[in-house]
């Protein structure tokens, strides 16, 4: 009965949020034994990755556009006007050498962005890969050229970040 109660009050919130039904099931990590399905993006995930700066320097940190290079990024208090209140933020600057669709993946549970010169980009695929320390990925179409990759969090901290092409 009290899960049943429980169900329906989220229901509703969700509801009267204008985000649709309530979708059953659960969220679970891939098992200790299972085998990632995305070997290339964890063999460039476990290279010795790059550091660069945080968001408050005022510019992106420019990794010099090696779409195979894992970096470490810190998370810092954001002043942008685009920040939410108390946040914290990093952003990297990537120059993709050609179009296609890409995957940002990240070894913390973060909010992902991805801009152009122009524009947010949205994100086409958010992907579960099982490729542990890989905890989040998500997939964005793009023109080649520079771009910009956000990562925002509640608080502070440091996350991997991996900007890799889809195979077609």
């Amino acid at each position: 009965m009290h899960t049943t109660v429980n169900r329906s009050l989220l229901a509703l919130a969700i509801g009267w949020m204008g985000l649709g039904p309530l979708a059953q099931g659960q969220m679970h990590a891939a098992p200790a034994t299972a085998v990632c399905q995305l070997p290339e993006v964890l063999q460039a995930w476990n290279k010795p990755p790059a550091s660069v700066a945080s968001v408050t320097s005022r510019r992106a940190a420019d990794p010099g556009g090696a779409a195979l290079q894992p970096y470490r990024v810190r998370l810092d208090p954001c002043q942008a006007a685009w920040c939410k209140p108390g946040s914290h933020a990093a952003m990297v600057k990537i120059d993709l050498a050609h179009p296609g669709r890409y995957r940002v993946a990240v070894d913390q549970m973060l909010w992902i962005d991805l801009f152009n010169a122009t524009d947010k980009l949205e994100g086409v695929l958010c992907e579960h890969s099982g490729c542990q320390p890989i905890r989040k990925i998500v997939q964005f179409d793009v023109k080649a050229g520079p771009h910009w990759v956000v990562l925002e969090s509640k608080g502070p901290g440091e996350s991997g970040l991996l900007v890799t092409r889809v195979s077609e």
